[in-house]
């Protein structure tokens, strides 16, 4: 009789299955008779105690020593400055001793002489006793550094009483020879320039943020010839940044400008932000009324 494909193949599984089982029983039951008793009367069982107990001390020598060496660490030559952290730690250091060396280093510390070593405050003493031997610097970073020669730093000359320089004209370094201006306040006499659109009276430098009493008489202004704003034109921001103007009265222009649709005179501009005559006058040179105001206009203007 032959069995179709499928039912062969199922016998040849089941036939398999039941060899890997008997397999596993036979190993189970050698596995039990290698097995060793446990010991049946008294002697036996203090025979049994006595040699764990001697086979539990043994194992534990070991184990101490094995820590002990692994504690000390391997003795080998090595440079601080450039050993590793599996270095250092393969000699035995404790951690913080290893991350203390590695962050001397990183911050730009250099180990010059073994008793540098001795400085970083997590390594023991008896840590550094044993390494002693085997620290190894070369002799480049043994060498004492050369000094270096005092940088000789000159000076610009202050002037002297009656001499002046042009605030429109001179550098930074120009105006640090005037007394009591260094660098920062010269930047601040520059940029306080440019915000005006240029100086136009030597007496506008005592407006500077921490200017010194009396120094305008270092400082002159020849031919002026300011930067101006065209009072009906000019956005917000341009009205806002000028010193003499400022972000209230800018919008007050802006106001006029809706209102009247043109600002045609420095009368009628002072006459809305309450202007007096000085602020009138330091105001004027920088102001245009729409491409109108010619020189002579500038002065009806100032005279209204």
């Amino acid at each position: 009789m032959r069995f179709p494909l499928d039912e062969r193949r199922g016998l040849l599984l089941l036939s398999l299955l039941v060899i890997a089982a008997s397999l596993v029983l036979l190993w189970v039951e050698s596995g039990r008779r290698d097995a060793v008793e446990p010991p049946r009367d008294k002697d036996e069982v203090e025979e049994f105690r006595a040699f764990h107990i001697r086979t539990s001390s043994r194992e534990a020598a070991r184990h101490r020593r094995w820590q002990e060496e692994r504690r000390r660490g391997r003795l080998f030559p090595f440079d601080p400055n450039t050993a590793d952290s599996a270095t250092l730690d393969a000699l035995g250091l404790s951690r913080s001793a290893v991350r203390a060396i590695i962050h001397y280093r990183r911050a730009g510390g250099q180990f010059r002489s073994a008793s540098d070593v001795a400085r970083i405050y997590t390594l023991s003493p008896s840590d550094y006793r044993r390494i002693r031997p085997y620290i190894s610097i070369p002799s480049s970073v043994t060498e004492p550094r050369t000094r270096r020669s005092p940088v000789t730093r000159t000076f610009p000359a202050k002037l002297r009483e009656g001499e002046s320089v042009d605030l429109n004209s001179c550098d930074t370094a120009v105006l640090m020879r005037v007394p009591g201006v260094g660098r920062v306040m010269a930047e601040r006499i520059i940029k306080y320039g440019r915000l005006l659109g240029g100086y136009t009276a030597a007496t506008q430098v005592r407006e500077v943020y921490g200017m010194a009493e009396g120094a305008e008489r270092y400082f002159h202004v020849t031919a002026p010839r300011p930067v101006t704003i065209d009072i009906n034109k000019a956005d917000f921001g341009a009205l806002a940044r000028h010193p003499y103007i400022g972000r209230k009265r800018a919008a007050e222009v802006m106001r006029l400008r809706r209102k009247y649709g043109r600002i045609t005179s420095m009368a009628q501009l002072a006459f809305a932000l309450g202007l007096g005559d000085e602020e009138r006058e330091k105001l004027l040179p920088y102001l245009s009324f729409g491409g109108r105001d010619t020189a002579a206009e500038r002065e009806v203007n100032l005279k209204k």
